[in-house]
Order: structure tokens, then C-alpha cells, then sequence
């Protein structure tokens, strides 16, 4: 309702039928392999991403929050009508919220098309999949190559988690994925960054969760914005307000803990 609402007051980007082709293709490609090709297509190159609430809006993919009590649920993804969705909780890191986005990215572009056998195998499978697709997205194996030399140091570690926005525990299982530790390396990194804290939190880490632009455009308080409210919003749709201002993140939700991803059903991942 509200992004009917939103589509027939304000122009949106569309997911491109390029995207959509390219997607096809992407479907079958191991999970690194199509992360790897996403970027090319978007022009991202191999440094760290962009906003990528704002990255996603851009390309047609419809972002939109969900309310605090929805403690279970991290993110869900899925198509309807030929446009893309992702459903976002930000009752974790900003960090945190990021990956899960790029998680959700990876449903959206590996599994459009994939049916469901209801298998706890073959979601398990699916779940890895969008897994490996989100690191290699958000923190590319050449990057981690090229930025960081072999077994190195906690602080070093933090640095290049600050620079590409990734969590520090995401930092050390790249190093293993690119080759850049061993097991015994990993499992001591993370020993160390679980005693600063790292295993439950992001200590240091991005002050604030990533914008949308699309609802900056709408509730203006951007340059250029037209402005609307929650209020008219749920006055027009019957809703209750609280439900607006979820969707579009202005609640303000404040939460440290780092759980896997949970994904929902019923027809979106």
C-alpha cells in the first residue's frame, strides 16, 4: 500500500530491462563469479561500495524497513510485478545492515527463478550462496589481496573494515576466502577480536545506518526534495503512522548485537 501510494506520487528509477537480462544470465554463476560481474556492470570497480541503500535505489530495487518488534527477521527479499524488493531491520550494525542488504541483493539476482523445494538442504544451500555473493560484493577477494598482506594485524584488520564499512569478523573470513591467513591465523584473529568486543558488536564502527534517498527526496529534507509526510501518508492509506515511519526508517532503532541473517517465506526470501 505504501509503495503504491509512493510509486503514484513520485518518480522512481525502474529496474532495467538490461539488469533484468543480465540477471538471467548471473543466475547460474557461482555465487563470487556474479558478485564479481555485478560490479563490472554497475561500474563500481573494486573499492569499497557506495551507500548501498542508495545504490540499490538507483537501480530500481525498492528498500524499505521494517518495524522494530520484527526482532526475528534481519532481512526478506522478492519480486512482485517484475520489481524487486528488500525488506531491511536495522536492529543490528550499520555494518551489519549492509551484508544483509548485499545478502538479499544475492537472492534477488542467484534465485529469482529458482523454485522452492522446501528442503532444508536446499534453503541451507541458497543461504550460502547469498552468503558468499554479499562478501564478495561488499569486500572483493582482489581488494582484500591487494589491501591487507598475509596474517595481518588486528589494527590493520580494523582499518580496512573501516574503509570498506564491512563488520571486523566479515574482515577476517575474507582474509581466509582470498588466501591471505591460514585456519590457525583465522581462528586466532578472531579470538582477538572477540576480546575487543567484535563478536557481539562493532566497537568503532560506522556512526550511523545508511540513508535512503528516496525518502530524504519524500519527507524533504534534502536539496530539491518535495515534501510529504508520514502523517498524510497514513492518513490517505488508513494506517497506523508508526507502520510509516517503519518502512521508510524514521524510527530510530538502536541495537548492537550480530545474529546470523534469518529469512522470511512466503514467496520473498
Amino acid at each position: 500500500m505504501v509503495d503504491r501510494w509512493i510509486s503514484e506520487h513520485f518518480t522512481r528509477p525502474s529496474w532495467s530491462v538490461s539488469d533484468a537480462a543480465a540477471v538471467d544470465e548471473l543466475e547460474t554463476t557461482d555465487p563470487a563469479l556474479a558478485a564479481q560481474t555485478l560490479r563490472l556492470m554497475w561500474g563500481l570497480g573494486e573499492g569499497p561500495l557506495p551507500n548501498i541503500v542508495q545504490l540499490c535505489e538507483s537501480k530500481g530495487i525498492r528498500v524499505y524497513g521494517l518495524p522494530s518488534v520484527a526482532k526475528v527477521v534481519d532481512a526478506f527479499s522478492g519480486w512482485s510485478d517484475g520489481t524487486p524488493y528488500i525488506f531491511l531491520s536495522r536492529s543490528k550494525t550499520a555494518e551489519r545492515s549492509r551484508f544483509d542488504i548485499a545478502h538479499e541483493l544475492g537472492h534477488l539476482i542467484l534465485h529469482s527463478a529458482t523454485v522452492d523445494s522446501g528442503s532444508e538442504a536446499h534453503h541451507r544451500q541458497e543461504e550460502e550462496d547469498a552468503d558468499r555473493f554479499a562478501a564478495e560484493l561488499l569486500a572483493p577477494a582482489s581488494s582484500v589481496a591487494d589491501g591487507l598482506p598475509r596474517h595481518p594485524s588486528v589494527d590493520q584488520v580494523l582499518a580496512f573494515r573501516s574503509r570498506f564499512k564491512v563488520s571486523a569478523m566479515m574482515t577476517a573470513k575474507a582474509l581466509l576466502r582470498s588466501s591471505r591467513t591460514d585456519n590457525a591465523g583465522y581462528r586466532r584473529l578472531c579470538s582477538a577480536l572477540a576480546r575487543r568486543g567484535f563478536r557481539t558488536g562493532e566497537p568503532g564502527g560506522m556512526a550511523h545506518h545508511e540513508r535512503s534517498r528516496i525518502f530524504t527526496h519524500i519527507f524533504g529534507t534534502g536539496a530539491g526534495a518535495k515534501r510529504t509526510t508520514a502523517d498524510r501518508i497514513a492518513a490517505d492509506l488508513s494506517l497506523p503512522v508508526e507502520d510509516v515511519h517503519a518502512l521508510t526508517f524514521r524510527t530510530q532503532v538502536h541495537a548492537v548485537n550480530a545474529e546470523p541473517t534469518k529469512t522470511g517465506s512466503s514467496g520473498f526470501r
